[in-house]
């Protein structure tokens, strides 16, 4: 973590490592998706190394759709029920 960017060094540790399961995090809104209303949105941050697969967890929901950033990465996802 030592050759971060400026910009990232205010970081928690958590926040910039994945740890054994690099989707644990996004598995944790599973459960939030319920409580949705019809045509509710969720919109979660994500690392373009696994934005696939963040995107096939969340797969059975009406629109799942992958936002890119300035720099043209996958950088957010848009759920809706």
């Amino acid at each position: 973590l030592d050759e971060l960017q400026e910009e990232l060094k205010y970081e928690p540790k958590i926040a910039l490592t994945a740890g054994k399961d690099p989707i644990a995090f996004y598995k944790r809104f599973l459960k939030f998706v319920d409580y949705l209303e019809e045509k509710g949105k969720m919109f979660l941050e994500i690392n373009e190394k696994n934005s696939k697969d963040v995107t096939n967890l969340f797969s059975g929901l009406s629109i799942v759709k992958i936002q890119k950033d300035f720099s043209s990465l996958d950088r957010f996802l848009l759920i809706q029920k």
